[in-house]
């Protein structure tokens, strides 16, 4: 019988999506060795347990409490480093030109961080301050009635704790950045928030908004 299958995640519109942060070879390598290692022992690790089959990464990573706990900590990675990826790849755009926030975005922003400048800005100067080997990330909260934004940091392949739902996330492992930006992390932070598709961020809010 074949094992249940696991692809690594990636920008919808391919690796050229990514071109500003890293060139075409350095992205392949990303996807496909690195986040491509994880699926494959994540593939290993939950063949023998069918109820964790055709649940999506970040599901696997919040249940592995379920499995023998041998096995745990190794399904937690794995899967954990998998939804991180698929955080950090979901909205990067196909389009060259730079992208700013619209309405919707820049209202909860402003909510939230004073405003879209001032977020930029935070996100840029956490980036900065991150220690390698983890990454930041931009949640919503669950237990506000107003939507509401904060930075999170993790560490290795965690995801944020309850009450905290993942929006986007910036991959602070060295090869995500290092063969274009150097140390220069804040350059990187900025020229990964210039590539969203600000549009579907704000599709995404609105629509936990409606399920509140």
């Amino acid at each position: 019988m074949e094992r249940y299958r696991i692809t690594p995640p990636q920008p919808t519109f391919g690796c050229g999506a990514c071109l500003p942060l890293a060139d075409r070879q350095t992205m392949d390598v990303h996807i496909h060795v690195i986040v491509g290692r994880l699926c494959a022992d994540l593939r290993v690790l939950i063949d023998g347990f069918p109820g964790m089959h055709g649940l999506a990464a970040e599901e696997i990573c919040r249940r592995a409490f379920q499995l023998p706990r041998m096995i745990r900590d190794d399904v937690r990675f794995s899967a954990g480093g998998i939804a991180c990826h698929e955080y950090y790849f979901r909205y990067l755009s196909a389009d060259e030109e730079d992208h700013l926030p619209g309405d919707r975005v820049s209202e909860v922003l402003r909510r939230s961080f004073g405003s879209a400048d001032s977020f930029f800005y935070i996100f840029r100067e956490e980036a900065k301050r991150m220690q390698t080997g983890g990454f930041l990330w931009l949640c919503t909260e669950s237990r506000s009635h107003v939507t509401r934004l904060r930075l999170l940091a993790t560490k290795g392949y965690d995801l944020p704790p309850a009450p905290y739902m993942p929006l986007l996330s910036l991959d602070l492992w060295e090869h995500a950045y290092i063969g274009r930006f150097g140390e220069d992390r804040r350059a990187y932070a900025d020229a990964f928030l210039r590539r969203l598709d600000w549009e579907a961020v704000g599709a995404t809010l609105s629509a936990r908004d409606c399920e509140r």
